[in-house]
């Protein structure tokens, strides 16, 4: 007790000395001065600019469109034997289909597969895009091979085609299923996703006060989408199927392949903000807000889950976790009739380990939209 009345004690000599200190200065004059002379005013100004530059450049380049996919049907192997196409010579043949195509084999020369050479969209924008691609086949006008006769298998499979199916063309693009040609006059359509080009852009200065996103010069890993067409026949169905016979004095010649064209519409997906997705070692997919910081306590699309594409392909079935508040979860079924809305659920569930990989590998990016408007992207590397 006698110490601490002694440390008060103290306490309050050190304050008496610091305030006659202090008191000692009192008469010392204010070493701030006013000026209260007459004068002029001066103003500091500024203006302000806004150094705002859009990042949502688009521009994709697609190459030229006449001949990408020109194939040949040849039943009896003709092209095999002579090392020709048309009156171009080929280094080899490789062809078990019946359904070939001309690729390039170097730089002056070509050989013979059963597949075109790939068809590639490159993505040269800053932001993800979106491909509405749209394929049709259409019978020649003269002499055709009728378009009742195209399958929707390879393999000739479905129910009727072993016997009533001649011919299978399918576009196969990269992260999807095949997609089959058939007499649909208006044509079929699906979508794709092309990744952003984000990495290949800077922000540079236009003028003394605009910024732009532009180009890296020296950049060259642009994302790329590619297609192949390939096809092909039924081998069991007769020869007469592929010739119009001799009539008269006319000699007989060759039924015309059906005509196939693909067309592209581009849609950009502007001012996306992030999301994450992940399989998270399960065969469904998790997508949460990149910009959450702990998706295990909240994912962030609260209790409504958002309209979710997968590739550009609509997804239905999304919904909110019932374990991880705001979490959304894609069940495997949902993702593989995203792709093929043909394959039934007790096909889905009798998947081998294998053809469940194939799916889950397809799905490469994720767009979820909330009712507020705003868009959430995620890519799967």
């Amino acid at each position: 007790m006698v110490n601490v009345k002694r440390f008060i004690a103290l306490a309050m000599v050190a304050s008496m000395a610091i305030g006659s200190t202090m008191t000692s200065f009192a008469a010392d004059p204010d070493p701030i001065t006013e000026n209260t002379g007459a004068g002029t005013g001066s103003e500091a100004t500024g203006t302000g600019t806004n150094a705002w530059y859009d990042k949502n450049v688009m521009k994709v380049v697609v190459p030229t469109l006449a001949g990408a996919f020109d194939y040949k049907i040849d039943p009896e192997g003709a092209v095999s034997q002579i090392k020709k196409f048309d009156t171009v010579d080929v280094t080899s043949v490789t062809d078990t289909t019946g359904v070939i195509f001309k690729n390039k084999d170097g730089d002056s020369s070509y050989k013979v597969t059963n597949s075109s050479d790939p068809f590639t969209i490159t993505n040269k924008s800053a932001i993800p895009v979106e491909v509405a691609v749209t394929y049709k086949a259409e019978a020649a006008a003269q002499d055709p091979i009728a378009l009742s006769l195209l399958s929707t298998t390879i393999d000739f499979s479905a129910s009727g085609e072993a016997t009533g199916k001649a011919l299978y063309l399918e576009l196969q693009p990269t992260n999807d299923v095949g997609h089959a040609f058939t007499a649909d006059a208006a044509g079929k359509t699906f979508n794709i996703s092309l990744p952003t080009g984000f990495d290949g852009y800077e922000v540079k200065n236009a003028s003394s006060s605009v910024y732009t996103f532009a180009e890296k010069s020296d950049y060259k890993d642009w994302p790329v989408g590619e297609f192949v067409l390939t096809g092909a026949i039924n081998k069991d169905m007769p020869l007469s199927t592929w010739y119009k016979a001799k009539s008269g004095e006319t000699a007989a010649s060759a039924l015309k392949a059906p005509t196939i064209s693909v067309t592209y519409k581009f849609t950009g997906i502007a001012d996306a903000l992030g999301a994450t997705a992940d399989f998270a070692g399960t065969d469904d997919l998790y997508i949460w807000k990149s910009s959450v910081e702990n998706p295990l306590e909240d994912g962030g699309f609260g209790t409504t889950a958002p309209t979710v594409t997968i590739n550009g392909k609509a997804v239905t079935g999304a919904a909110i976790d019932s374990t991880y508040k705001g979490v959304v979860k894609v069940p495997f079924a949902s993702i593989v009739k995203a792709f093929d809305s043909s394959i039934t659920d007790a096909a889905i569930t009798a998947m081998t380990a294998e053809e469940k990989a194939k799916y889950k590998g397809y799905v490469k990016a994720v767009k979820a939209s909330v009712t507020s408007g705003n868009t959430y992207y995620g890519e799967i590397n």
